[in-house]
């Protein structure tokens, strides 16, 4: 025991581990303010509205997060990695073009999507009236723009500027628009907080995308041809599969279907709870920041040690993190619910199977992240649409049978499943465990 203490303390005086620790920390103190007004938006939110229309709310919401993904077509991802290389080699005009027309195309996208979507609510087959048709399909977009220019900036430019109008600013102003209404002791309908989130979150992304182009020669927003944007999106497929698989079997499409089977009453407790569990995920996305590049960089040259000291390292200051968050839930998860909203009590079993889930994949390390940037997203790819397929046909007879907590039971699994499962290929195809179990390897030099 004396010799792992030493090796922590060796380890925290090497250099390595500095650079790691210091290459996330920017984005660790964005993503820790981003939960926290994320938590506080979505607080504020379910007091200024009935448990209805926040029902409505989650139902639109999560609907259109989805139909962001689709219409995206792998294009966010895409965008980073080219916007990195192209920025390197000094071919702004290249990355300003390339830029413009992704952006035109997730636009387009999106919206095609979402009208698509909307037409099935003018025939009935999806309870969506009118305004929230018309809602959908501008939320879609916003939230299609916003995932976009994040990803774009993060190629080149620093993690505070891509981050902080869409994860500060944007969460800053909803919760202001929320504070208005409770300070005059008012409520918002569901297409009204809707409307905001959307216009509010387009026009911060839209000034952050224009202002924050590279100085000289011209925007590149002009000479698209139809060829050029096929290949992008042809480019984008994998990308874009994986991303809307991935997508799918996080706790985006539970709210959709439980809109689709029962209430909005229902839905909203449920989305209270998955909003309140997703700060699980908080640190794993802050260590990803710093990670990502390592693993790229370490798969690239077949260089196990320095990946497994890494990845070593992350898990550890992730799982004890993400271990004190898990025992807060724990503890005040039900108070949380019942202060959003005293009806969401209801919802803290699913809260409760959320959060146990999230804290086994967090102890499994960023497994999926590691396979797209190793070579093996074949794989990963493969595994995903194999076990959500499963989960999808599962999810609806357990919504049924168990509502809200059905939804968590199934969607839980299907993470620690793919987690686990996953492990083992990492460690037989990379030679490295990402795992919580590698903790005595964090101080291997």
């Amino acid at each position: 025991m004396a010799g792992q203490s030493g090796k922590l303390r060796q380890a925290l005086a090497h250099p390595a581990f500095r650079k790691l620790l210091g290459a996330g920390l920017a984005g660790l103190i964005i993503k820790v303010l981003a939960a926290v007004l994320s938590l506080a938006m979505f607080t504020m939110l379910a007091r200024v509205m009935t448990t209805g229309d926040y029902g409505t709310f989650g139902f639109v919401f999560s609907l259109a997060t989805l139909l962001a993904v689709a219409g995206s077509f792998g294009l966010r991802m895409s965008i980073l990695k080219e916007a990195a290389v192209l920025f390197d080699n000094g071919d702004l005009q290249g990355l300003r073009q390339a830029a413009s027309e992704k952006l035109l195309l997730v636009v387009l996208g999106c919206f095609a999507f979402s009208a698509g979507i909307s037409l099935l609510g003018s025939t009935g087959l999806i309870a969506l009236s009118l305004h929230q048709s018309l809602t959908l399909v501008g939320l879609t977009i916003a939230l299609g723009l916003g995932e976009y220019v994040v990803h774009y900036f993060r190629g080149y430019r620093s993690v505070a500027f891509s981050l902080v109008p869409r994860d500060l600013l944007w969460r800053i102003a909803v919760l202001l628009y929320c504070s208005a209404l409770a300070l005059g002791d008012l409520q918002s309908g569901a297409l009204a907080a809707l409307w905001f989130t959307a216009i509010s979150l387009a026009v911060l992304c839209g000034v952050q995308f224009f202002a924050g182009q590279p100085a000289g020669g011209q925007f590149g927003a002009r000479g698209f041809r139809a060829t050029g944007l096929v290949s992008h999106i042809r480019g984008a497929r994998h990308l874009w599969g994986t991303s809307m698989i991935q997508t799918v079997g996080g706790p985006v499409l539970a709210p959709v279907l439980l809109g689709l089977l029962m209430t909005p009453q229902d839905v909203g407790p449920f989305f209270a709870a998955m909003r309140i569990a997703l700060v699980m995920e908080l640190f794993t996305m802050a260590a990803s920041l710093a990670i990502a590049p390592l693993v790229a960089k370490h798969a690239q040259s077949g260089e196990k040690r320095g990946l497994q000291r890494a990845l070593s390292q992350s898990v550890l200051l992730v799982s004890s993190a993400t271990c004190v968050t898990f025992c807060a839930i724990l503890l005040w998860g039900d108070n949380a619910l019942a202060f959003m909203n005293p009806d969401f009590a209801s919802a803290a079993p699913a809260l409760y199977i959320f959060a146990a889930g999230y804290f086994i994949a967090v102890l499994c390390g960023p497994i999926p992240k590691i396979m797209e940037l190793s070579g093996l997203e074949t794989a990963l790819f493969s595994t995903l649409v194999k076990s959500n397929l499963i989960a999808l046909v599962l999810l609806v007879p357990l919504i049924y049978l168990f509502g809200a907590t059905g939804a968590a039971l199934c969607l839980t699994g299907l993470r620690v499943f793919i987690h686990v499962f996953l492990l083992f290929r990492v460690r037989q195809r990379l030679g490295v465990d990402p795992s919580i179990i590698s903790w005595r390897k964090f101080g291997d030099t």
